[in-house]
């Protein structure tokens, strides 16, 4: 790096990683880009329609795994991935 160059994430950082006040910091913030995401911006780091597909998949397969008590794989792309659980 640069001297003198900050990168771009820390100039988003008003406290110190860990506290608890950072929270409401990371709400106003990404209230502020989904405003500027309605009114056209492209901020970073939005999630995007396949970020909840992929959540949803991880969701589902912990659901699998605690019904069965087993590990369960995450497979998104599967048709029947019951048959896919390991250990039952």
């Amino acid at each position: 790096m640069r001297e003198g160059s900050v990168p771009a994430w820390m100039t988003s950082n008003q406290l110190p990683a860990g506290h608890p006040q950072g929270y409401g910091d990371c709400f106003t913030a990404f209230v502020s880009d989904a405003y500027a995401a309605m009114h056209g911006e492209q901020p970073r780091g939005l999630p995007v329609v396949e970020d909840g597909v992929r959540s949803a998949h991880l969701v589902e397969a912990v659901l699998r795994s605690a019904h069965n008590l087993s590990w369960t794989g995450v497979h998104p792309h599967k048709q029947n991935p019951e048959k896919e659980n390991h250990g039952t």
